[in-house]
């Protein structure tokens, strides 16, 4: 019986202490009110008001006197100040957010009508590049009570898209440009042109990729770094919310590539003295020759050491790959005097024209099947997948129907270029009877040359 009186009286000392808190809390929210906080008190969330009911000042089974609401006005009307900061942020994110779905819709309509993904498309600025134009954020970053429609940004697109994008390359190419200008024999390059150069290319200190050129250093995955993270309803300790921080949210919910940064650090490198040898076989001069130029050489030079009957075969290379061409028999990366300076300066030349038509076709055949080592990355313009293998085996099971066709329906990621790839082999007319040189030259990866082991 004494146990039962006890806990009533437990339980009624709880329910007259919670009515003081409950009464403390209404008065505080009442003299808010008569402080002009009314309609700030209105919008708040449940989330914003609890916090605002369990402030050390304001959960207390006290009751509220005059003098104690003196003592506590100042931290109440600051916390008040705080939470009216959030919700306007909160409102103006939201907005943001909304114009930026706008404009996504107005970027893929326009990528739809220049001719969709290609590897072209893959350089130009992505779409959170395009969300920090300073013409189109200063409609996209404007207080939600700015009357801003989707017409509105529409109109501010309208033909200006290509114009920005080239605006937004050239601020990026001349930081290439430092870059190239920070190594001691760029003196002698031309400036104009100095990026196209066959012989300048970067290197990524972060992953230690390397042999990247312009503009197809642009698609680096460490220019795009991960997003910052803050949560999507953040609390209201949260730090202060910028524009750049929407955009990221916004384009990591989508899986949109953020937009490029320099803070990953890049070194620009000038080919070697071997690359500038293979450039001259080629009939072009190093310090004038562009990467395009080279790329649509349709010289192919072989190893003259090692094409002797002794050897029995030789490799065709184009002047990239021939710099992988290393075996130790014609091993000429060294430094050395005399006999090995005389080697270098003789090792390669070019192939006989003959030959040469016979091996280009190949080549073209290996990078259309995608071949391991053909030319890294395809990508697939009907889908968002790419691969490093063949691309057909993607086509039997995803569009069935399609043949894929380079520069249709698929196309090479530029990071890529005209990269690694088998080379071709040349085996001397006389071994015909070879199986292994007959195997080969079936398979579409050798020829028999009646010239190059006379």
């Amino acid at each position: 019986m004494l146990e039962s009186w006890t806990l009533e009286e437990e339980r009624q000392r709880r329910i007259a202490v919670e009515k003081v808190r409950s009464e403390r809390i209404e008065n505080v929210i009442k003299r808010l009110r008569e402080e002009g906080w009314g309609e700030e008190l209105d919008k708040l969330t449940e989330q914003r008001m609890k916090g605002l009911c369990t402030l050390e000042a304001v959960d207390k089974a006290v009751p509220l006197t005059e003098n104690a609401w003196k003592g506590m006005r100042e931290d109440v009307t600051k916390f008040m100040e705080f939470l009216q900061v959030c919700r306007l942020e909160d409102e103006w994110s939201c907005a943001v957010s909304k114009r930026l779905q706008w404009l996504q819709g107005i970027v893929d309509a326009h990528n739809l009508s220049s001719g969709g993904h290609c590897g072209e498309s893959d350089l130009l600025a992505e779409f959170s590049d395009i969300a920090l134009f300073p013409k189109l954020r200063t409609l996209l970053d404007k207080p939600p009570t700015d009357n801003v429609t989707e017409e509105t940004l529409a109109k501010a697109c309208e033909g200006a898209l290509p114009a920005l994008q080239e605006a937004w390359m050239r601020e990026h190419e001349q930081y290439f440009i430092g870059l190239v200008k920070q190594k001691m024999r760029a003196s002698a390059l031309p400036d104009r042109s100095m990026l196209s150069l066959a012989i300048v290319t970067f290197k990524c200190k972060r992953c230690l990729n390397q042999d990247m050129r312009w503009p197809y250093v642009l698609t680096h995955a460490c220019g795009h770094p991960g997003l910052r993270y803050f949560p999507p309803h953040p609390s209201d300790d949260r730090k202060k919310l910028e524009y750049r921080d929407i955009v990221d949210f916004f384009c990591a919910q989508r899986t949109l590539r953020l937009t490029h940064s320099h803070e990953y650090e890049l070194e620009a490198q000038l080919a070697s003295a071997a690359v500038e040898d293979v450039i001259r076989v080629c009939g072009y001069d190093p310090l004038t020759v562009s990467y395009a130029e080279m790329r649509d050489c349709k010289v192919r030079i072989y190893c003259t050491i090692c094409a002797v009957p002794s050897v029995g075969f030789a490799q065709a290379f184009d002047w990239q790959n021939a710099l992988h061409h290393s075996v130790p028999r014609c091993d000429t990366h060294g430094l050395g005097w005399g006999p090995l300076q005389i080697a270098r300066s003789t090792k390669w030349a070019a192939l006989d024209p003959e030959d040469t038509a016979m091996v280009l076709p190949l080549e073209n055949a290996v990078r259309v099947s995608g071949s391991e080592l053909s030319d890294g990355l395809y990508r697939c313009a009907l889908c968002p997948y790419e691969t490093r293998k063949s691309i057909w085996s993607h086509f039997r099971s995803a569009h069935k129907g399609k043949t894929p066709e380079i520069g249709t329906n698929f196309y090479i990621h530029p990071s890529s270029g005209n990269g690694k790839h088998y080379p071709i082999w040349v085996y001397p007319e006389y071994d015909r009877d070879d199986p292994t040189a007959a195997k080969d030259v079936k398979n579409g990866s050798a020829i028999f040359s009646p010239r190059l082991f006379q």
